[in-house]
């Protein structure tokens, strides 16, 4: 049986259309996605040139591999790329380097993007959301307004149900966490492990207008650390976390699958990871100007990339060689990077 909102379908893509400038993760899109899923095929967001994303919808287009394509008077754009095509079938699975100009992206605030893992034991006296309210007292000046598995959110923000919630939801409870004093949108993800249960936060929230004294460069660096600070003091065993910032508009909506470029500013890394490096912790924390944070003896290290001389990017890259691996995949809080999902 085909989907509701199904509106074409041709060779393994599946395609729903909407004249809407705001398009949301609905009940109805999610089902949409899962449905597609199971037929084996990609689903595809058409939109008109007006469309714009919110944070949850592209990071499950991410997610699932979907496409995002703009219909305008001349076919069907791939908002990867810029390439116009004849229809949504002609959309090649890789996106077309044809020297498109990059479509201009609004640059009037500061975006913080993040991302925070954390672990929890598995038992029935494990409450989760600690780690959303200990990123969005930074990120917004406060705890989050709502929350729900699909927007729009019509649940006040409380960890109990929350927590209540990712525990019927298990073996994975993606759900999605929105508003504050500024604008602010995040999936949050609470599933099973091995060893426990872990629950990962990312997201993206506005700082401020851009050149606004609230968003100079050294004022973003301190808070990133305070963010990254306050999740290890807030939570028994963080994981791994990273704050970058980029450009955005004043509300958390996307115009393409990408932002600005974005920034790095500071990484925790917690307890386990430290503990990994046995006798070459201290070693690694003198290195890179680490700052120990947490509750007692499951101390985390925050590292602040910026301020050191070093461009943050080949800082990150020597801090990812000291660990070993690429321990960050999916930190920087956002819904997709070139080429992939959306």
């Amino acid at each position: 049986m085909d989907h509701p909102l199904l509106d074409g379908r041709a060779g393994r893509y599946v395609w729903t259309e909407t004249l809407g400038d705001r398009v949301c993760f609905t009940e109805g899109m999610g089902s949409f996605f899962a449905w597609a899923g199971r037929q084996g095929s990609c689903p595809v967001v058409v939109t008109r040139p007006n469309g714009r994303l919110s944070y949850p919808l592209a990071a499950q287009m991410r997610a699932c591999g979907a496409r995002w394509v703009c219909r305008t008077a001349d076919g069907f754009q791939d908002m990867r790329s810029g390439v116009v095509y004849p229809s949504v079938e002609a959309v090649p699975d890789t996106p077309q380097d044809a020297g498109v100009l990059a479509a201009r992206v609004d640059q009037s605030h500061v975006w913080w993007c993040f991302s925070a893992s954390v672990d929890h034991p598995a038992n029935e006296s494990t409450v989760t959301g600690g780690v959303v309210e200990a990123v969005w007292r930074i990120m917004t000046g406060t705890v989050p307004a709502v929350w729900g598995l699909h927007e729009p959110c019509l649940s006040r923000w409380d960890k109990a149900a929350y927590t209540r919630t990712a525990r019927g939801l298990m073996p994975q409870a993606p759900m999605v966490v929105s508003g504050g004093h500024r604008p602010a949108q995040a999936i949050a993800t609470v599933g099973r492990t091995p060893t426990g249960v872990t629950e990962t936060v990312t997201g993206v929230a506005v700082a401020g207008r851009t050149g606004a004294e609230n968003t100079d460069g050294p004022g973003l660096g301190i808070l990133a650390v305070e963010t990254l600070r306050m999740v290890a003091q807030s939570v028994s065993m963080p994981s791994m976390a990273m704050v970058s910032v980029a450009h955005g508009g004043a509300g958390v909506w996307f115009e393409t699958p990408w932002t600005d470029p974005v920034m790095p500013l500071a990484v925790l890394i917690g307890p386990r990871l430290l503990r990994d490096l046995g006798d070459q912790a201290r070693t690694f924390i003198e290195q890179f100007g680490g700052v120990p944070e947490g509750r007692g003896k499951l101390t985390s290290m925050v590292v602040p990339l910026w301020g050191t001389g070093a461009g943050v990017w080949d800082r990150l890259q020597l801090l990812l060689a000291g660990i070993g691996g690429d321990q960050t995949a999916g930190l920087s809080g956002l819904p997709a990077v070139s080429g992939e999902g959306v």
